[in-house]
């Protein structure tokens, strides 16, 4: 699918929008950024720092600010589909992304390019970001895998410094004129549904009930649970719930109050 969102990295020099490799930063995350490190789910990094400030020349900021890239299929869950509202919500949340609209999520897209490091669709998730020193710039440039031109790179800019408004980049209209957008976005949207649905699925068969003792409610929907501490690290597993105990963990969730107790 042609998109022109993509660019040749500039030689020895860093900018917004550069695409990295996880695996080539292990040894200069390590002690600094754990966290990060070997995450399967965060697939790549992107430079979020303004070119001007990268520049070498002159005065330099002195941390670098990236955040990570995750496949598309690994953003959306059962909560994205479960029922009518949420996958009109998400419908239109595709239909955003792949315009490189403003969205609340703060989800940058990136089309599949397997020649910058971006080997199926995926986003940065500009929520989800960490800094590096600026004396890790070599190691950084060695990690580079591809780049974006300079008009995406500003609308990254802008959804990461101010989330309401937008550069005009093209629509998805001028850049895949043989493929209706709509299409493609029920198109995804049917392929998480599918997925869902056999998960949830799977985890009926396996599970006799809600993971809550002593609820006796019909399970409706699944979701991933903190179900024990390891390493000062929650562990989460997937489990189904009924519809009472999945809107229980949402509004928990979303306080960032406390875990659900089985």
């Amino acid at each position: 699918m042609p998109y022109p969102i993509y660019r040749e990295p500039t030689k020895d020099l860093f900018s917004q929008g550069d695409i990295l490799n996880p695996k080539s930063l292990r040894l200069t995350l390590k002690g600094h950024q754990d966290y990060f490190v070997d995450r399967p789910y965060f697939r790549r990094y992107m430079v979020l720092t303004q070119t001007c400030d990268l520049d070498r020349t002159r005065e330099m900021a002195d941390f670098i600010f990236l955040a990570v890239v995750r496949k598309l299929s690994d953003v959306f869950g059962m909560r994205h589909v479960e029922d009518r509202r949420a996958r009109n919500r998400t419908f239109n949340l595709l239909r955003d992304l792949y315009n490189h609209n403003y969205n609340k999520r703060g989800l940058f897209y990136l089309p599949e390019n397997a020649n910058c490091g971006i080997e199926e669709e995926s986003v940065a998730d500009l929520r989800v970001m960490f800094s590096l020193h600026k004396a890790s710039y070599p190691d950084l440039l060695r990690a580079r895998c591809g780049a974006i031109t300079e008009l995406y790179a500003a609308q990254l800019g802008h959804i990461a410094g101010h989330m309401f408004s937008r550069v005009a980049t093209p629509g998805w209209n001028e850049v895949n004129p043989n493929v209706d957008l709509d299409d493609h976005a029920e198109s995804v949207q049917k392929s998480i549904i599918d997925r869902e649905q056999n998960m949830l699925s799977e985890l009926k068969r396996a599970e006799s009930g809600c993971f809550i003792n002593n609820c006796k409610e019909p399970v409706s929907t699944y979701r991933w649970l903190p179900v024990k501490e390891e390493n000062d690290e929650w562990l989460y597993e997937p489990h189904v719930l009924c519809e009472g105990h999945a809107k229980l963990y949402e509004e928990q969730r979303a306080g960032r109050t406390r875990e659900i107790e089985a």
